[in-house]
């Protein structure tokens, strides 16, 4: 109960207003004892900072790597995650967790894993924000995961000389060994239903996974192949869980999916939406914007 009472104290400031005890009691139910026993705890624990000002005490979760560091331990361990559903939905929608995932959380990544090979560009760092943002999994991954192996190329690479062939071997270790792991937690994240509110906030309507086996015996190749598929994520409507895969009905939905695929190159796939849009779609101005879409994919085709 204690833990329960815990995680909801937090839970109420992750919108990131500060709030006295007395709010965050009114807000969860709780008397201003109890509150304030938890409130200390959590600065024992460099978790909350308190402020005075006009207002009185006003309390805060911290904003460093350190306590979003304690924070994704605390909600997104794999102990009981179907009955902490909803505490799991409100920790990875909330201010505080979108914005925490920022260049800075990037960099402490890609330092942390000795990454700065892999991840040299602007570019490419966006690239891991977002991936990381995609995956709860794969964020806790990241923040808490064993580093000795990283840590042991990293002893290897300045052993060896600088030149830029290393530099490009190196980077090829690199990033197997830490996006293998990192997009296999993001398909199994996209897969289930835990995290679905997030991919309903993130608006991601397509998942297009494609994998590569290759397998060599010392005498040839012993079997090349590549398998994939493709799922839809849809928002929520007030009778559904928010993100849980289902199968769209509203047309509108399968024109939202088009552009999804128009964006992953998926053109055949693409347009076969646009069609099952316009099949169910009377409004002249819907139809109108579907059949625009439809034109860029042939542009897109042609470039």
């Amino acid at each position: 109960m204690r833990n329960s009472l815990y995680r909801k104290i937090i839970l109420s400031l992750l919108d990131c207003v500060p709030k006295s005890a007395q709010e965050i009691g009114e807000k969860i139910g709780e008397s201003l004892e109890t509150v304030e026993s938890q409130l200390a705890r959590l600065a024992s624990e460099n978790i909350c900072d308190v402020e005075n000002d006009d207002k009185g005490s006003q309390w805060a979760v911290r904003k460093d790597i350190g306590t979003f560091a304690q924070l994704v331990k605390v909600f997104l361990s794999d102990k009981d995650k179907e009955e902490r559903y909803e505490e799991i939905s409100q920790f990875i929608t909330s201010r505080h967790y979108h914005t925490r995932i920022d260049v800075e959380l990037v960099d402490y990544v890609i330092e942390r894993f000795h990454l700065d090979l892999v991840y040299r560009t602007d570019h490419d760092k966006e690239a891991l924000r977002r991936l990381l943002l995609a995956s709860p999994s794969g964020m806790r991954y990241a923040l808490h995961s064993d580093t000795q192996i990283f840590d042991e190329l990293q002893s290897g690479r300045n052993q060896l000389d600088s030149s830029d062939s290393t530099g490009d071997w190196f980077a090829q270790i690199l990033s197997s060994q830490f996006q293998t792991p990192l997009l296999d937690m993001l398909i199994g994240d996209m897969k289930g239903t835990t995290y679905g509110p997030l991919y309903a906030v993130l608006q991601l309507q397509v998942a297009t996974i494609a994998t590569c086996v290759r397998l060599a015996t010392r005498e040839g190749k012993f079997v090349e192949a590549l398998g994939g598929g493709r799922f839809a994520l849809c928002q929520a409507g007030e009778d559904l869980r928010a993100g849980q895969l289902v199968s769209p009905t509203d047309a509108m939905v399968f024109s939202d999916q088009g552009l999804a695929l128009l964006h992953l190159d998926d053109f055949q796939p693409a347009l076969e939406s646009f069609d099952k849009a316009l099949a169910g779609l009377e409004d002249s101005r819907n139809r109108a914007m579907v059949c625009n879409n439809k034109g860029l994919v042939f542009l897109r085709c042609k470039q």
